[in-house]
């Protein structure tokens, strides 16, 4: 404890600290687990805090806070009627519609919809940075829709296939030329290809 800290040190884990707030604010999309990506920055700071007289209730109370959340939302949930996800009504209405040779497009992210409804994606790109990266104007899924391994299926989070940093004109134009919208799950909208066997 009574060891002197070094100043550069103290530098270099605020530094990290301030990048890792910067990777996850400035990362265009957002997920809670992103957040662990703070943890290596903030165990840095809090192994180079000097311990006084005010750590134990510092402690003390951190540990309040964390058992008291902990509590709250274990009874939250504990207490709340069980909701089907609706990632889970997508999966469920694509089990009972789609027929084992189908494809399926999730457009962009949530691959967890293609693995849990047992269809295949002809499309790579099934997370949203890839997307955004390697084919920001959905040319590369537009020619998976138009070619031979065209998916029955495209699930879309809104009405459009275009978010931030994506020109969907021309593969929004062709997914509603050729596909109809079937259902409609939360903020999911479930695409069949018009004339594919269901």
């Amino acid at each position: 404890p009574g060891a002197p800290r070094s100043h550069a040190l103290v530098w270099a884990a605020l530094a990290i600290t301030v990048w890792e707030l910067f990777g996850a604010a400035a990362g265009g999309s957002y997920w809670l687990h992103y957040l662990t990506g703070l943890v290596p920055g903030l165990v840095l700071l809090v192994c180079l805090a000097r311990p006084g007289r005010r750590t134990g209730l510092v402690l003390a109370a951190a540990l309040a806070y964390v058992l008291a959340s902990t509590g709250t939302i274990w009874a939250q949930h504990a207490t709340a009627p069980v909701e089907v996800s609706t990632d889970a009504q997508v999966v469920a209405y694509l089990r009972d519609h789609a027929a084992p040779a189908d494809g399926v497009v999730v457009a962009f992210g949530h691959p967890g919809i293609v693995a849990d409804s047992g269809l295949a994606s002809p499309y790579q790109y099934l997370w949203s940075l890839p997307v955004r990266v390697r084919d920001p104007r959905l040319a590369d899924l537009q020619r998976v829709m138009s070619g031979p391994s065209a998916p029955a299926w495209v699930v879309v989070a809104g009405t459009r296939l275009g978010s931030w940093g994506l020109d969907d004109r021309s593969a929004q134009a062709y997914l509603e030329a050729h596909y109809t919208d079937q259902a409609t799950y939360g903020d999911w909208h479930v695409w069949h290809r018009t004339g594919s066997p269901r």
